[in-house]
């Protein structure tokens, strides 16, 4: 009895539909994202490096954080985006203007997005960030990088106004910051390396610099840390989520890893029961054979 059970068993597996797989994958993977379980995500090296550098900022120390991301690589982005502005907007006395610049002016779409999901989350209200006095959005910056060169030359007169209209003169923070040696540290959120931050604040200025970026531009800056230009980067989702778990504030990096994993671990599975069946099969096929010719003999 038990064995012909066995047997029913291995059969049922061998002749599973490949929509229940698929099926059970897509069920599964939906109930971790909503539910994660929050399994570890090991740090690389760039990423606890881009940690670093923030965590080591200083109160009057003022940042810069910039956008160049455009709209379709906004997800690969927001994770790392939502983590690092959690982490800056937590030290006590730093100080950050954002802003966006490119050829995309979805890139400053990207950019009020992320402030949108601080302020949903109230973040500025639990750190005591007041705009103006600890934090400033300016407009999109015209130019490309004559722009960004502009800007990192004289920010006054290539900003002239805030976000709101609202004149140079008239932010209180901005009274001690007029060209790129007034940042302590660039933050660039980017689909490739961010070739204007690089040229125009880490090389000409020696600004520290640390980007985000989505796994299609991973290879080209990790280049340029490898060089020492870049001192620290997030690779897309990933990354996003080694830093949500360095700040302890698990977000949506963490949900998606997490459904990655638990559909890998479904295929690795389903890769090992095949093998199980397929081998137990040539098995049982092997014990039929000897068997048969056993019985010929005897006859």
């Amino acid at each position: 009895m038990v064995s012909r059970a066995y047997v029913k068993a291995f059969f049922k597996v061998e002749n599973l539909d490949v929509k229940v797989i698929s099926l059970l994958l897509l069920i599964c993977t939906a109930a971790i994202i909503y539910h994660p379980v929050g399994i570890y995500v090991p740090y690389m090296p760039y990423t606890v490096n881009f940690y670093n550098q923030v965590d080591k900022l200083k109160p009057g120390d003022n940042v810069l954080f910039v956008s160049t991301l455009m709209g379709g690589e906004y997800l690969d982005g927001k994770p790392g985006a939502d983590a690092v502005i959690y982490h800056l907007l937590s030290k006590p006395g730093v100080k950050v203007i954002f802003t966006a610049w490119g050829t995309d002016f979805s890139a400053g779409q990207c950019l009020i997005n992320f402030l949108a999901t601080a302020q949903q989350q109230g973040l500025f209200e639990r750190f005591n960030k007041v705009y103006g006095r600890d934090w400033v959005q300016l407009n999109f910056i015209l130019g490309g990088e004559g722009g960004a060169a502009s800007f990192a030359e004289n920010v006054w007169g290539t900003a002239v106004q805030d976000i709101h209209g609202t004149p140079m003169a008239n932010i209180p923070m901005m009274a001690n910051i007029h060209t790129a040696k007034d940042f302590a540290l660039v933050v660039a959120i980017t689909a490739s390396a961010d070739l204007y931050a690089i040229r125009q604040f880490r090389i000409t200025y020696g600004i520290p610099l640390v980007m985000i970026t989505v796994p299609i531009g991973f290879p080209a800056t990790i280049t340029y840390y490898s060089s020492g230009l870049i001192l620290g980067v997030i690779n897309g989702q990933r990354g996003g989520a080694e830093y949500e778990e360095m700040v302890q504030r698990p977000g949506f990096g963490l949900q998606v890893m997490d459904g990655i994993n638990i559909t890998h671990l479904i295929i690795v599975g389903a890769i090992i029961a095949g093998n199980i069946v397929y081998w137990n099969r040539r098995l049982r096929t092997k014990t039929l054979s000897a068997e048969k010719m056993m019985e010929g003999g005897k006859r």
